[in-house]
């Protein structure tokens, strides 16, 4: 009994600072399912992304949509993605591109709206009821 007390006290340790000095955007996207994942861009900016594995959104804009209960454009576009195709539509809602490439060098594209919200394209193309994408739309509560 002393030693399992012990055992809890010493990994909590370890374990507790982590998750005390976990960014706000970063717990969000660990309580719905996510990681918090960073691009960046040349122009030396980064972008910080919640990443479901094959679904990607913006750490900000995920934040402003479950704890602000504010609707950002890049959910609101995403939202009512069908199950076509839904290529062009970033363009077509306004949205401006960004490139942007991970530690790995691996490039991505950015959908990015005037209220500062962003997707990953392939994420919007897709739309909410690929496969790809479902975790994704679970957390925004979406369904399936």
């Amino acid at each position: 009994m002393m030693m399992s007390a012990l055992m809890i006290v010493f990994a909590s340790l370890f374990t507790t600072p982590a998750v005390a000095n976990e960014s706000a955007y970063a717990r969000v996207c660990r309580q719905s399912g996510g990681y918090q994942w960073v691009l960046n861009l040349k122009t030396s900016e980064e972008y910080i992304m919640c990443n479901y594995d094959t679904a990607m959104i913006g750490a900000p804009t995920l934040f402003a949509f479950r704890i602000n209960g504010f609707i950002p454009k890049a959910v609101e576009v995403f939202m009512h993605t069908t199950r076509q195709s839904n290529a062009g539509i970033c363009q077509a809602t306004g949205a401006q591109f960004k490139v942007g490439v991970d530690t790995d060098k691996t490039r991505y594209t950015l959908c990015v709206y005037a209220d500062g919200s962003y997707i990953e394209k392939q994420t919007m193309e897709r739309g909410r009821y690929a496969a790809e994408n479902m975790d994704l739309s679970d957390a925004l509560g979406l369904g399936r």
